[in-house]
């Protein structure tokens, strides 16, 4: 967003979390609505769900962890989120980790 749409990098960061944060909650939504289908079938079920949790954790910590992202850009964000210790900010560090497995 902060390239693509030229929002400032703030700016960029709030509706990232703002589109994170709905998605989530959509997620969690309709988790919490799922009907039994009995017990093998739940089973199946929750494997497939913890397995959709890895998979948004696994691309977090690559993203992460990966060289390709390790760019001036990357350290400047950083920075201003260690800079700033608004609630915000620390809102969006913490909604990046929020429900995701370790």
């Amino acid at each position: 967003m902060h390239y693509q749409q030229q929002l400032p990098l703030e700016i960029a960061i709030k509706r990232a979390v703002e589109i994170h944060d709905r998605e989530v909650r959509e997620l969690l939504e309709l988790e919490a609505c799922l009907p039994s289908f009995g017990e093998e079938v739940d089973t199946e079920l929750a494997k497939y769900i913890s397995g959709m949790y890895a998979w948004i954790r696994g691309n977090l910590d690559w993203y992460f962890n990966s060289d390709r992202y390790h760019t001036i850009e990357r350290l400047e964000l950083v920075e201003t989120l260690e800079l700033d210790k608004s609630k915000s900010n620390m809102q969006v560090l913490s909604n990046m980790k929020l429900l995701l497995p370790s």
